[in-house]
Parts: structure tokens; C-alpha cells; sequence
């Protein structure tokens, strides 16, 4: 039995649960109408929140974290990452790439990133010349990236011992 129209479902004591690919449908909304704009879907299907587990790859040695809260938010397609962590016993002086994100990032057709994020605090690298550092998702992958403003990758210090990074960032899943 097809149902078009739900009235009343007074006091729930289970969750909706729909078939994949089904949803809540905003379509009776209208559409988006800015010029030079496509709207996709207005089904909302996916929604999830947890925790991953941040690693660090490219080149560092004695790594561990003695502070980790890494969490996100999927709504859609759209995933959005925090993570604070505080690093002990590191001798670092690599490339800041972090590995494990909760879901893959989409491939862009200019090779590009395919999500970005802030920086909201860092003493883990030197800012050299003023520049800012930024969070760069790669494409097509579970990884972020480090990256001046002027797109030199940044290196965290020599001894990163008792030093912070503390992130967050938003892209679009596969």
C-alpha cells in the first residue's frame, strides 16, 4: 500500500527507517532559481555522525598522540570533520598529511581539491612570512593536506612534542 500523504503519527516509540535510496522529499518546496544553478535532488536520505580515527602518514617517526577528539557529521553527501589532537614523542619535520577520514572525497574534474577547511589553532609549524595555512581535502581519497595559502605544503617543526593542531573541514563524499 502506497502511502501519498502521512497525518497524525501522534507519539513515535521506534525510528522511521526507509528503503535505501528512499528519503524525505522537499520537493513540494520549490527549487533552487539563482541564475547559473542546478538543482540535483531535493530527496534527504543519508544522515550519520561519529567518530573516526585521524593517522598521520608521510615520513614521521615516533608518532602518537597523548590528546585525540576527532569527530564528523554526513548529511547527504556532504561530510563535515573535526579533530583536535596533541602530539607527544613525535620527531616530525614532514609534510602535515593526515589519513582516515570517515568517507572518501569526490574526484573534481580541474585535479583540485575536493573539500577545504580552517585551521582554528596550530603549534605544531612555523608560519613563515605571514602565510596562512589551510585545509586541503585531496580528491578522490580519505586524506588532508596542509597547505599555505600560496600552495606550498606545510612541514610540521622537528620536535613536535606537546604540540597542537586542531581542525575542521567540509566535502563532498563519493
Amino acid at each position: 500500500m502506497a502511502l501519498s500523504k502521512i497525518t497524525n503519527l501522534g507519539t513515535l516509540t521506534e525510528n522511521i527507517v526507509f528503503q535505501n535510496t528512499k528519503g524525505i522529499d522537499f520537493s513540494a518546496t520549490g527549487g533552487a532559481t539563482g541564475a547559473n544553478t542546478t538543482e540535483t535532488t531535493e530527496l534527504f536520505e543519508d544522515y550519520e555522525e561519529g567518530f573516526w580515527t585521524p593517522t598521520i602518514s608521510s615520513g614521521w617517526s615516533s608518532f602518537t598522540t597523548d590528546f585525540l577528539k576527532a569527530s564528523y557529521v554526513k548529511i547527504g553527501h556532504m561530510c563535515y570533520v573535526t579533530c583536535s589532537m596533541r602530539f607527544s614523542g613525535t620527531n616530525a619535520s614532514a609534510t602535515v598529511v593526515i589519513d582516515g577520514l570517515p568517507y572518501a572525497s569526490q574526484s573534481n574534474a580541474n585535479g583540485y581539491a575536493s573539500g577545504t577547511g580552517a585551521i582554528g589553532y596550530a603549534n605544531m609549524f612555523t608560519v613563515v612570512n605571514n602565510t596562512v595555512s589551510t585545509v586541503y581535502v585531496v580528491q578522490n581519497a580519505s586524506r588532508i593536506q596542509m597547505y599555505t595559502m600560496l600552495g606550498a605544503s606545510v612541514n610540521s617543526n622537528a620536535d613536535a612534542s606537546n604540540r597542537w593542531l586542531e581542525f575542521s573541514a567540509a566535502y563532498p563524499t563519493v
